[in-house]
């Protein structure tokens, strides 16, 4: 695989078992070792063995794989008690569908972790098309740029797929170019507003369960009408998770017409992009940045499960400083 991978332009080069703890020091057996004996799977004195294994992401693990695989973003400070019950709620959207909605103060890193938990995902296999709303299109391209960066440079992703990352890094050079692997076409896709994840041959399962997989980003505003086709199958294919982030801007957050717009291009398109047969799964990350606005009246939804997180958990213990002055701003 090695030699025909570097005919074809391929830069791909199998850890061993010292060099991926190099990249990734023991946060890889945190995440995807969790509960097993690591002196039962391999055998340190045959590092060659880690080529052949695909780690699987498992349920319950999206907050480990948000804190241990991003050490220099997302995981730079602890997650406080609201964020870990945000990061819960979503990842139970992600793998067991339904529709849920958190409400959280602006600079509570909502945007990263949507981002990474598309991602996130795709690659332990719970989901085949994420999609991935914002309020415009330079939000959104930046939501998917993101995503492209930790498949191109983040170590812990590389160690977990190197094939998947080499493909990637190929992609990104070659993006002219059919890629293959063993003369088999992978169909990648890498465009500024959808990514669709190379076929990977898998030693054990025969096909790497994110094959195929695709991630779009767009404005929530511009989803009607979606379709997209496979380039391998030739097949509609649809959404089958939605991961919403702030999809109404601050600057027409106070516009009732615009609101209403949104809210009826959701509940009379949005929500049947994978058909009316059954519900998509979808989860909004949101602020409520006046009365009414689209996070408020979704609050007040009785379909949707909302959970509500304050700016200010309590008053200040030296309250002093709003008794004069700063007094009107707060009452």
């Amino acid at each position: 695989r090695k030699k025909i991978a570097a005919r074809q332009g391929i830069p791909l080069k199998p850890l061993t078992w010292a060099e991926l703890f190099d990249y990734v020091g023991e946060r890889i057996t945190r995440i995807w070792l969790d509960q097993l004996d690591i002196d039962d799977i391999y055998d340190e004195a045959d590092p060659q063995q880690l080529i052949n294994i695909y780690f699987q992401l498992k349920p319950g693990c999206l907050r480990l794989f948000l804190e241990e695989a991003f050490p220099e973003s997302t995981s730079l400070t602890p997650f406080c008690d609201d964020q870990i019950v945000s990061i819960n709620s979503m990842e139970n959207v992600i793998v067991n569908g339904g529709v849920q909605q958190c409400l959280e103060p602006r600079g509570f890193a909502k945007t990263a972790r949507v981002s990474r938990a598309a991602l996130w995902g795709v690659l332990g296999g719970f989901r085949k098309f994420p999609l991935c709303f914002q309020s415009n299109a330079e939000k959104a391209k930046d939501n998917l740029t993101r995503i492209k960066t930790e498949l191109l440079i983040n170590k812990v992703i590389e160690a977990m797929f190197p094939m998947l990352s080499a493909c990637c890094r190929h992609a990104e050079k070659n993006f002219r170019a059919v890629q293959e692997i063993e003369q088999v076409a992978t169909h990648i896709i890498w465009q500024m507003d959808e990514i669709r994840l190379p076929n990977v041959p898998d030693p054990i399962e025969g096909e790497a369960v994110y094959s195929g997989a695709m991630i779009k980003a767009m404005p929530f505003a511009k989803a009607t009408g979606l379709s997209i086709v496979d380039p391998q199958t030739g097949r509609d294919i649809r959404p089958d998770c939605i991961l919403a982030d702030d999809v109404q801007s601050m600057d027409n957050a106070g516009s009732m017409i615009n609101t209403q717009s949104l809210l009826d291009l959701y509940f009379g398109s949005i929500r049947y992009l994978n058909g009316r047969s059954k519900e998509m799964a979808t989860f909004f990350m949101q602020t409520i940045f006046e009365p009414e606005d689209m996070a408020d009246k979704l609050r007040k939804d009785p379909s949707i499960q909302t959970i509500k997180y304050s700016a200010l958990k309590s008053m200040p213990k030296n309250v002093e400083w709003w008794r004069d002055e700063y007094r009107p701003i707060l009452f």
